[in-house]
């Protein structure tokens, strides 16, 4: 008997060495996929454990179904938004899926007024009114009040910073104007660093580095834009004052213009006078032709022409008449001694 309990004993451990299960071994459960619902059912949900189970799951992510009914669920199941908010954090894919539809849905139903320019505004500039809208909230006497005002940041933090790509300088720069008036001296700071624990002065101590990182990019921005600035200057001094040339070359090619046009009317003037002199000229002359014509030559050259039409031609007669016609166009033309 006690042969065969060492045999079966042995075979047992053979068959998990080559990972079979022994013969007389009761099958294990496998364990349910982790829901929504069930962590919001829960009458103390333990956000750690949930978050290692939704990781450890063959397929980690939530239904269509758990997801609607999740959100349809939210004001009633956890009306704080602290259940939620307690996700926040290196929470696995599906759960910051959850997460961002969460913000959006909660933002729409205690925040409609900021909600609907979510979809217009840029991610800091929508923070910005997230954190404004919730400022007096987040020191309200309301405890239920004040919880989910800073569950709501939070969740609208993530979201954002996960999905809309706000920068973390860009948040922290929202977040510093809750402190409405009150101006933190050198004092304040110490007595906050006094009663912090290592933990929260290590994340003070890498913010207070990013934000020198970004002062020194922003002064080297600003560096750059006034390097810009004086150049840009510079090229517009250049600029203006070859304008001012421009304008006073512009003034004198008008003034030259103008002169070229007064010379053009008058020559034009002149052109037109002389034109007008000259076809009195003409019209003169030609009627002076006419005349010696008609009145000097006219009737000498008919003479010699009858002259010499007689049966017995008077060369003589004709010859005389012609000398008269020469001697006619002779004074004519200012040589009467021809």
């Amino acid at each position: 008997m006690a042969e065969n309990e060492l045999s079966s004993r042995r075979l047992g451990q053979i068959a998990q060495a080559e990972g079979e299960a022994p013969a007389d071994a009761a099958p294990k459960e496998r364990a349910a996929a982790p829901t929504l619902i069930t962590y919001y059912s829960a009458e103390r949900p333990k956000p750690a454990a949930f978050i290692a189970a939704v990781r450890s799951a063959p397929t980690p992510s939530f239904s269509d179904e758990d997801v609607a009914e999740s959100i349809a669920r939210l004001p009633s199941n956890d009306p704080t938004l602290v259940r939620t908010a307690a996700l926040v954090g290196s929470a696995p894919e599906a759960i910051r899926r959850w997460l961002a539809e969460a913000a959006k849905a909660s933002l729409q139903h205690y925040l409609p007024e900021v909600w609907s320019q979510a979809s217009e505004a840029a991610a800091t500039t929508l923070f910005d009114r997230i954190v404004q809208t919730c400022a007096d909230e987040l020191s309200a006497k309301d405890r239920q009040r004040r919880l989910r005002a800073q569950s709501l940041l939070r969740l609208s933090l993530s979201w954002l910073m996960d999905q809309r790509n706000l920068g973390a300088d860009a948040a922290l720069r929202s977040l510093g104007r809750i402190a409405k008036s009150k101006r933190r001296t050198d004092a304040d700071v110490a007595r906050l660093l006094k009663r912090s624990k290592v933990k929260q002065l290590r994340d003070l101590a890498t913010i207070a580095g990013l934000f020198e990182s970004v002062i020194v990019e922003e002064k080297r921005g600003r560096q750059e834009a006034s390097s810009r600035l004086e150049s840009v200057r510079m090229r517009l001094e250049s600029l203006e004052s070859d304008l001012q040339s421009m304008r006073a070359e512009l003034e004198e090619g008008a003034k030259a213009r103008a002169q070229l046009s007064e010379e053009f009317a008058a020559s034009r003037k002149e052109l037109e006078e002389m034109k007008q002199l000259r076809a009195l000229d003409h019209t003169q002359q030609v009627a002076k032709l006419r005349n010696f014509m008609s009145q000097r030559l006219n009737q000498p050259l008919s003479d010699a022409r009858d002259a010499l039409d007689f049966d017995a031609p008077q060369v003589e007669a004709a010859r005389q008449r012609i000398n008269m016609a020469i001697r006619a166009i002779a004074e004519e033309l200012g040589n009467p001694h021809e």
